[in-house]
């Protein structure tokens, strides 16, 4: 018997400014579009599993005196080198630090609440960074 999963997605798409800032030199330009790309990231979801499919654009310097030649425009919510989105890592932050769970049963309500895995040094990487802002 095959068993497939369903796996939703739904599209995100960069919103192109008519300027933009860089940010290695700070200067406010005119955008210029060097390239673009696609990534997926898990998002929540009740009903079953579900992906993210996100449009980065790349933006060009125009300042000639700055060592970044391209750069890509920043979206609110998602977060460089991440596989999810912000939202998946708020939810296992505020199981893990906040309610002091551990790791296993954040794990496995994460699966049985959004249907999303997390793994172990990952969880702990984020527990962590958000451990090391609270001071006692």
């Amino acid at each position: 018997m095959d068993k497939r999963v369903r796996v939703d997605s739904r599209i995100i798409k960069t919103n192109i400014p008519a300027t933009c800032v860089c940010p290695s030199c700070k200067q406010k330009q005119l955008f210029r579009k060097a390239g673009e790309y696609i990534t997926k990231r898990k998002d929540l979801d009740l009903d079953h599993p579900s992906i993210v499919i996100i449009q980065r654009v790349r933006a060009k310097c125009l300042n000639p005196a700055c060592r970044r030649k391209s750069f890509v425009l920043p979206i609110r919510g998602i977060e460089k080198y991440q596989r999810c989105i912000f939202r998946v890592k708020e939810e296992t932050i505020n199981k893990g630090v906040l309610d002091n769970v551990t790791y296993r049963r954040i794990d496995r309500a994460l699966t049985r609440s959004f249907n999303i895995t997390g793994s172990k040094s990952t969880i702990d990487r984020w527990k962590q960074k958000e451990a090391d802002k609270y001071s006692f």
